[in-house]
């Protein structure tokens, strides 16, 4: 009971999103269907809910809470645990998890290696604490963060096994996959981890050498070859800086995009709720009905001409296919929300331009009146796609730094993310 209680909370902060459109759209609804400034022949569905503008909003208010506790209760608490709120990572971090743990295992204890044995291990129990069960409900996981902590947890584990990994072919096989993600990355300093990490390899083993993409030069051979004998070890801590750079550009890229989807998360339900504050105020102050509908009317159509323009950009995005985080659905209730709202700004701003500084809402909120203003609201519904374009070029640049620097497929040993 206390699980479902705990998964039932998160799921109704998950369900936030949805909290703005149910207290606009149920309070609406009492509004056009009640007799409180009724126009002849308009719908009237009066009763005790809606006989009044206070009660239309306390009533719209009561319905949408309802609603939005159903969805959080029905949809939103698959968002509170590990496995369900975004399971590609969730897999591929439980399968990560068990193949380093199993090469740990079969790695003889040395009392030179302790240490770092010891703080790999230490790392692996704490994944399975977080992985072993995933239903386990957690804000961490809504959040997002729970993914990130373990994935940094995951990559310092690997690296150390780098260090413990007595066999050299598992080794170079390793630095074969950096070699290949650090090819197609956009990683800083590329060119130098690149060289850094193929002499390396030549330093464990010339023959595997030969095998790389591009050779050491010929002056960096001859100062390893100058040792007497080579110094795996450093080989070894020159492999694992690679790596480490590898790794933590990537988990900067997924940390960026955890952050951008929270932040725009709570825009989303702060502003929304603003915009029905608004309308509260506007129905209280006893604003005519088919002012409210209009309203509802350019709102609509903004939204719809933002949401088809944002479906256009997804489906053209080069990095659709890279996991997100959820912030494609973020972006997808944020894009109608904010193209609605700035529809109907926009119709009264293109009536301030005709009116010439003066303007009546009672005419610029009116059908008949103002039927051009259907074509404002609907240019006006572009513009947030074009102000938050920047946000959405950064996180594809995201996506797609992670996409490219991803090995595609994973090694036999210690595995590359």
């Amino acid at each position: 009971m206390i699980k479902f209680l705990k998964e039932s909370v998160l799921g109704c902060v998950a369900a936030a999103l949805m909290l703005p459109g149910a207290l606009a759209f149920a309070t609406i609804l009492f509004v056009i269907t009640s007799r409180y400034g009724a126009t002849p022949g308009s719908p009237i569905w009066n009763t005790a809910l809606n006989g009044t503008p206070a009660r239309e909003c306390l009533s719209g208010t009561l319905c949408a809470i309802g609603i939005w506790v159903l969805l959080g209760v029905a949809v939103g608490r698959r968002y509170s645990k590990a496995d369900s709120a975004c399971p590609g990572p969730f897999d591929e971090l439980r399968r990560r998890t068990d193949r380093a743990t199993a090469q740990l295992s079969q790695i003889k204890h040395s009392p030179a290696s302790a240490g770092l044995r010891a703080e790999a291990e230490k790392h692996l129990e704490h994944l399975e604490l977080l992985l072993l069960i995933p239903s386990q409900p957690g804000l961490p996981w809504l959040l997002g963060t729970g993914y990130l902590d373990a994935w940094r947890r995951l990559h310092a584990v690997e690296e150390t096994l780098l260090f413990l990994e007595p066999d050299d072919a598992l080794l170079v096989g390793a630095a074969f996959s950096d070699e290949g993600r650090l090819e197609g990355s956009s990683l800083p300093q590329r060119e130098d981890f690149l060289s850094r990490l193929r002499l390396a390899v030549f330093c464990v083993s010339e023959t595997a050498a030969c095998y790389l993409r591009k050779q050491p030069l010929h002056e960096e051979k001859q100062c390893v070859s100058a040792k007497a004998p080579k110094n795996v070890e450093e080989a070894r801590s020159a492999l694992a800086q690679v790596r480490s750079a590898i790794d933590d550009f990537r988990d900067n890229r997924r940390e960026g995009i955890v952050r951008a989807r929270n932040r725009l998360f709570a825009t989303v339900v702060f502003a929304g709720i603003t915009g029905c504050v608004v309308l509260y105020l506007a129905i209280l102050d006893g604003a005519p009905k088919r002012s409210i509908v209009a309203v509802a009317v350019f709102y609509l159509v903004g939204a719809m001409v933002g949401l088809f323009r944002q479906l256009q950009i997804a489906s053209s995005s080069a990095s659709a296919g890279q996991e997100d985080y959820e912030l494609g659905i973020v972006r997808l209730i944020f894009t109608p929300q904010f193209s609605g709202l700035a529809a109907v700004g926009g119709v009264v701003l293109v009536r301030l331009t005709q009116a010439q500084g003066t303007v009546e809402l009672s005419s610029t909120f009116n059908l008949h009146s103002n039927t051009y203003g259907l074509v404002a609201a609907a240019i006006f519904g572009l513009t947030p796609t074009l102000l938050f374009s920047g946000l959405q070029q950064r996180t594809d640049q995201y996506q797609a730094d992670l996409s490219k620097s991803n090995a595609g497929q994973a090694p036999a040993a210690p595995p590359g993310d």
